[in-house]
């Protein structure tokens, strides 16, 4: 792995580890979509950013306090990486019930939207802020930091829907 990607996951590890914690006991559902999910692993053995983050959320200290189901898209063009991805994801050991992962095939311009209008038809979420990383991170468009909430909701309230990591 080079440099770059090592300093991105480890970015991404302490962004998740913060965020999870938060959307997970605060939300009803939480979405995390990587667009360039890759087969899962490099060749040195390190974990790719799919691994990575469905193992910060296996393994988080606050997990048995999460009111939140939780989502992971990993958006994959070639479908041999696809199918090493999901090799990967099946052999990483048991995850909580409240936890799911889809490998969807093609391109991340054509994808996402597709995924995005399934949530959106049903009212799940408000449109998402891309980052440079290709993961997706929902903020609050006013201080460009924490969780959207709906007019007139408290802190830490519950409301339907799901926040996009």
């Amino acid at each position: 792995m080079d440099p770059h990607t090592a300093g991105k996951h480890i970015v991404l590890a302490e962004y998740l580890k913060a965020w999870f914690a938060i959307i997970g006991q605060s939300e009803g559902r939480m979405v995390f979509i990587d667009g360039f999910a890759g087969p899962g692993r490099y060749a040195g053995g390190e974990p790719g950013s799919p691994i990575l983050a469905i193992n910060i959320l296996r393994d988080h200290q606050a997990l048995s306090r999460f009111r939140a189901e939780a989502h992971f898209f990993f958006i994959e063009n070639r479908p041999d990486r696809a199918a090493a991805l999901r090799t990967e994801l099946d052999s990483n050991g048991d995850l909580p019930g409240c936890v799911q992962h889809e490998v969807v095939e093609g391109t991340f311009a054509t994808t996402l939207g597709d995924l995005l209008d399934q949530f959106a038809y049903s009212g799940a979420i408000r449109p998402p802020i891309p980052v440079e990383s290709g993961h997706l991170f929902r903020t609050n468009p006013a201080t460009q930091s924490g969780p959207i909430r709906p007019p007139g909701s408290a802190p830490g309230g519950h409301r339907e829907g799901a926040s996009v990591i």
